[in-house]
């Protein structure tokens, strides 16, 4: 095992996330990692009674160093969280009690609530949001697998008394999914799980992540004018060998290779293992180039992050990863970071 700084956590008083979801990597005004946000659903599944949900930030020791403020208005089963790059704003898709939340950071208290300010709009599920560009003036860009659309969502504009005068921009029916088992038609989503707009090309990714351990996943590019720029699915062309990741979709990641972002590394996280596909941006008839497969055993892993380097060790395989793994019990589930290139993450590095 490589010697790092960060140590693995295996205190009592380290595990503080007992079902972690949505992670993100934190890093400072330079660049540097400096902390992970972690979504803690609090439970086995996702809206049950009773259970202590919780978005917080810990440090590279395990240290909770900063947790929303929920206690006059508690989260019920949320599934991620971002931070504005502003740094001013924490976004939380609140799944179980159907809205968007943004918090003031590093205040920590609610700044705007989308079930009160856009009362109009039905958010059934979402289980990922997004800021579409540097802070909360630029909306937000929310998934919501209940009504199997991806919506970019204007703040200004909500409580105007003109229905659907939010939504900027949509991707997908509201309210009809897509057939299980179709990969090629386009305008439809099927309890997607994750989109985001990656800051540089300004297309959107999406997990289109289809029926629970189905195997009907697949994932979706799309442009600002909603037009296909790339896909994958199980019948997608990976060189000759069966195209990886895609049993239930649950989070999607484009890592440019080079400055110029000519190739791009797509990161595919599903219940069973999170892979990097190698394509090349602007010829999308070619083949992706499997990059490396990571395994993970038991329960759900559910979203991960990039890692050029860690703890002053670059890796000088192919960088590090992440991941968030939901279990079947607090002992099952964590937050782990791990060589990208290993076979499976049982084996990491640092472990909150």
């Amino acid at each position: 095992m490589r010697v790092l700084l960060g140590s693995i956590c295996l205190s009592v008083a380290c595990q503080h996330s007992s079902f972690p979801l949505g992670l993100e990597v934190v890093r400072d005004s330079v660049g540097e990692i400096e902390g992970v946000l972690v979504t803690d659903m609090g439970g086995l599944t996702a809206c049950r009674a009773f259970q202590q949900s919780d978005v917080a930030i810990f440090d590279l020791h395990g240290e909770q160093v900063w947790l929303a403020d929920t206690d006059d208005d508690p989260l019920w089963g949320p599934h991620n969280a971002t931070l504005a790059s502003s740094g001013q704003h924490v976004a939380v898709s609140d799944t179980c009690n159907d809205r968007v939340l943004v918090y003031d950071f590093p205040a920590g208290q609610l700044a705007w609530d989308s079930a009160v300010a856009c009362p109009e709009l039905e958010l059934l599920y979402p289980n990922a949001v997004y800021f579409f560009g540097e802070g909360l003036e630029d909306g937000l860009l929310v998934t919501v697998l209940g009504q199997h659309v991806v919506v970019h969502i204007d703040p200004a504009a909500c409580g105007n008394g003109v229905e659907g005068d939010e939504i900027l921009w949509q991707y997908g029916a509201w309210g009809v999914p897509r057939s299980e088992r179709d990969y090629t038609t386009l305008g439809y989503l099927s309890a997607p799980h994750n989109a985001f707009r990656h800051p540089g090309t300004r297309h959107i990714l999406i997990a289109d992540s289809a029926v629970i351990l189905a195997g009907h996943s697949r994932v979706l590019e799309v442009d600002e004018q909603g037009e296909l720029v790339w896909s994958y699915h199980p019948d997608s062309d990976c060189g000759g060998e069966k195209c990886p990741a895609l049993q239930w979709t649950r989070d999607v990641d484009l890592l440019c290779d080079d400055e110029a972002c000519d190739s791009a590394t797509v990161l595919v996280t599903d219940d069973r293992e999170t892979v990097g596909l190698r394509r090349h941006l602007g010829a999308e008839d070619e083949p992706v180039e499997l990059r490396w497969r990571m395994r993970h055993r038991g329960g759900i892993a559910y979203d991960a992050d990039w890692l050029p380097s860690w703890a002053g060790d670059d890796n000088r395989g192919e960088g590090w990863l992440m991941i968030s793994h939901h279990g079947f019990t607090a002992d099952e589930s964590w937050v782990r970071v791990v060589p990208a290139d290993a076979a499976d993450s049982d084996s990491p590095v640092w472990e909150l």
